[in-house]
C-alpha cells in the first residue's frame, strides 16, 4: 500500500514519466495476490473489480487498513455506501473509478447483487470473479452453461463447470467450501444467507462437487472411469473446510441429483475361476456421453465396406521405400513376408469406412503411408493428413511427401479449439468437406477429446475412409481415455454383433522390417516381450540368447553387481560391473 501512495504522489506532482497508471494497476495485482487475512469477505475487492472498478482489491485492503470496514461487521452496506456516492473513500484517488462504475451498481438486479456479494465470500483472484460475474466470460470458462440461480442454489457448481484461461486456474472445489464453511467464529457472525447456505458436511451439493473434483482429477491423469470405491477413498483426500465422508449407498440414494453430472454403471470383471464381480463405477456425465457417441461412430464405420481401388500396393510400397533412401531384397525372406504383410494390409484399411493400422516399430507403418498418398484414384479424391503433435506431423510430412497439420491446427482453422485452455471443441458453425480419405498417425497420443472433436469437425457422410494409424504400445495421450487402444481391443475380442462386424477393419504389421547392423533389431524384439501384441515366431530367440550370454546387434547387457554401476551415477562401477541393458540407438552406447 505505501509503494501504492508513493505511485500516486509521482503521479499528482508530476515529476516523473508514467505509465503510472499501468503501475497502479501492478501493485494491486501483487495486493490481491498476497493479501491472504482478508476475514469471511475475502474475495471483496476481486468481486469489486468483476464489477468494473479500477483497484478494487487495493480499495477493499485500504477499507480494512484505515478501519473504515470493522471487521465484525458485513461490508457490503459500507461498500453500497461508496458505489451510491453517500460516502468518501478513505483517498481520493479511488473517488474516479467509483463514479464510473456507479450506474451500473445503480442498476443492478437483486439476484445479480446478491451472485456479487456471494462471490466476495471466496478467496477469488480478480479474474476468476469476473468470469463468473461476466455472462460472456462465463460461457466461455464453463464446461456448461451456468446460469446466475443456479450459482446461488447450488456455489458448488462453480467448482463443477470452471476450465479456468490461460491467466488463472479454475477456481478449485476447496475455495468454495472454506467460503461456505468458513471458521466457527466468522459463520456465526456472517452467516451465507439463503439458497446459497450449506449447513451440513453431508449437504448433497457438497458431495457431488467432491466426486466432480475427484472425477476431473482422475479425468487429467488419464482415466474416464473410476470404481465408486476408489472415488470414496480420493474424496477423503481433498483439501476441504471439513472431510467429506459418506457410505457406498449415497449414490443409488442420490441417483436423480447425481443425473447429468455424474453416470453411474456396473462394471462386470472377472473373479475366480467362472466367478463374475460386478463393481459400481462412476465417471463424468459429459465422458460417458462421449464415449458412447465416439464408439457408436467408429463401430458403425468400421462395419461398413468401401468397393477397393484395386491399386498395385506392391509397386507403390517398393516406390515408397526406396523414396525413403532404402533398397528393397525381394529375395529376402524377411522382406518379401514384409511385402506381403503390408500389400494386405494396405487393401484392408481401404476397403473399410474406418481402417485401423497396427504395428510396433519397425514394422513399416511409414512405408504403408506413403504406398497410400501415391494410389491414384485415392491422392485425387483428396488425402487430409493429421497428427497429434508438432513432431508427428513433421515425420509424417516426411514419409508421405504431402503437407499435414496436427489436429490442434485443424481444428483451430475451424474454430473449434479453445486456445485459452488448450482443448478441443466439440461444436462449431462449419464442418470440413473436402478431402475423402483422412489419416490420423501416432494415435495412440490422442485423448478421447481429440478423436471425438475431429470425427465432429468432418463431414463424415462426405469422407469416404477414415484411417487411423499408431502402436498402443507406445505412447499413451496427455488427457482423458485411450480411444485407440480401446478400439483395437475391441475389434481383436468383440464382444456382440456389432462389434464382430467391424473386425475386418484391424489390419497388423508384425513382420520387422527395420534393421540394425544387417539384421532384426534385438531391441525391438526384446521390447515386444512387455506388451499384449502377437509375438513374431522367433521372438523367444532373444530370451534364450540372453540366457547363453550371446551377442546381439543394437543390445547390451549385464548383471548389475553394485549400485555404482547404475548409468548416470559419477562414481565408477564397481570391478566386473558392466553398463546395464541398454539399446545402442537410444543413447549411444
Amino acid at each position: 500500500m505505501r509503494c501504492l501512495d508513493a505511485v500516486r504522489r509521482i503521479q499528482a506532482h508530476g515529476i516523473a514519466e508514467g505509465p503510472w497508471a499501468e503501475r497502479e494497476d501492478w501493485l494491486n495485482e501483487q495486493i490481491a495476490r498476497t493479501w491472504l487475512d482478508r476475514g469471511a469477505f475475502p474475495g471483496l475487492g476481486s468481486a469489486l473489480e468483476a464489477l468494473g472498478m479500477r483497484l478494487g482489491t487495493a480499495l477493499a485492503h485500504e477499507l480494512v487498513a484505515s478501519d473504515t470496514l470493522d471487521p465484525d461487521v458485513d461490508p457490503w452496506p459500507t461498500v453500497d455506501a461508496l458505489l451510491r456516492g453517500d460516502r468518501e473513500p478513505p483517498s481520493s484517488a479511488y473517488a474516479a473509478d467509483l463514479a464510473s462504475v456507479r450506474p451500473t451498481w445503480g442498476k443492478l438486479t437483486q439476484p445479480r447483487r446478491a451472485l456479487l456479494e456471494l462471490l466476495s465470500r471466496f478467496a477469488l483472484s480478480p479474474n476468476q470473479a469476473k468470469r463468473w460475474f461476466d455472462h460472456k466470460r462465463r460461457s466461455a470458462a464453463a464446461s456448461v452453461a451456468v446460469t446466475d440461480q443456479e450459482a446461488l442454489q447450488n456455489p458448488y457448481r462453480i467448482a463443477e463447470c470452471d476450465l479456468g484461461d490461460m491467466d488463472t486456474p479454475a477456481v478449485s472445489l476447496g475455495v468454495i467450501d472454506r467460503g461456505l464453511f468458513p471458521d466457527a467464529t466468522i459463520a456465526a457472525k456472517f452467516p451465507v444467507p439463503e439458497p446459497s447456505r450449506a449447513e451440513s458436511a453431508g449437504d448433497r451439493r457438497r458431495v457431488r462437487g467432491a466426486v466432480v473434483s475427484t472425477l476431473r482429477q482422475a479425468s487429467e491423469e488419464g482415466d474416464s472411469l473410476l470404481s465408486a470405491v476408489e472415488v470414496l477413498t480420493r474424496m477423503e483426500r481433498l483439501d476441504l473446510a471439513r472431510p467429506c465422508a459418506v457410505p457406498l449407498d449415497w449414490f443409488p440414494g442420490n441417483a436423480e441429483f447425481l443425473d447429468g453430472v455424474i453416470s453411474q454403471s456396473d462394471v462386470d470383471l472377472p473373479g475366480q475361476g467362472d466367478e463374475r464381480v460386478v463393481v459400481p463405477a462412476l465417471q463424468l456425465a459429459v465422458h460417458a456421453d462421449t464415449e458412447g457417441r465416439l464408439a457408436k461412430r467408429l463401430l458403425k464405420r468400421a462395419a461398413r465396406a468401401v468397393p477397393s481401388v484395386r491399386a498395385p500396393w506392391r509397386d507403390l510400397l517398393i516406390e515408397a521405400i526406396r523414396a525413403s533412401g532404402v533398397e528393397v531384397d525381394t529375395a529376402e525372406p524377411r522382406h518379401a513376408d514384409a511385402l506381403l504383410e503390408q500389400e494386405n494390409a494396405l487393401e484392408r484399411i481401404v476397403t473399410r469406412r474406418l481402417g485401423v493400422l497396427v504395428g510396433r516399430a519397425g514394422t513399416g507403418k511409414t512405408s504403408v503411408l506413403g504406398a497410400l498418398v501415391r494410389c491414384k484414384p485415392i491422392a485425387e479424391d483428396g488425402v487430409l493428413l493429421l497428427a497429434p503433435t508438432g513432431k508427428a506431423r513433421v515425420r509424417l510430412q516426411r514419409a508421405t511427401g504431402r503437407d499435414a497439420r496436427t489436429i490442434a491446427q485443424f481444428l483451430y482453422q475451424l474454430g473449434r479449439y479453445d486456445g485459452a485452455r488448450q482443448r478441443p471443441l466439440f461444436h462449431g458453425e462449419e464442418r470440413h468437406r473436402q478431402e475423402k480419405t483422412v489419416v490420423i498417425d501416432e494415435c495412440s497420443m490422442l485423448t478421447m477429446d481429440d478423436l471425438f472433436a475431429v470425427l465432429e469437425a468432418l463431414d463424415l457422410g462426405h469422407v469416404e475412409r477414415l484411417i487411423l494409424v499408431g502402436d498402443p504400445n507406445q505412447l499413451p495421450p496427455i488427457g482423458v481415455g485411450r480411444p485407440f487402444a480401446d478400439l483395437i481391443g475391441v475389434l481383436d475380442e468383440p464382444a456382440n454383433d456389432d462389434e464382430v462386424a467391424g473386425r475386418e477393419a484391424l489390419a497388423r504389421l508384425t513382420v520387422e522390417v527395420r534393421t540394425a547392423l544387417g539384421g532384426p533389431s534385438d531391441a525391438l524384439r526384446l521390447a515386444a516381450w512387455f506388451t499384449n501384441e502377437p509375438q513374431p515366431k522367433d521372438a523367444d530367440r532373444v530370451l534364450s540368447d540372453l540366457d547363453l550370454g550371446e551377442n546381439f546387434n543394437d543390445l547390451e547387457y549385464c548383471h548389475l553387481e553394485d549400485s555404482r554401476g547404475v548409468a548416470g551415477s559419477n562414481r565408477p562401477a564397481a570391478a566386473g560391473a558392466a553398463r546395464p541393458l541398454c539399446c545402442r540407438r537410444c543413447c549411444g552406447v
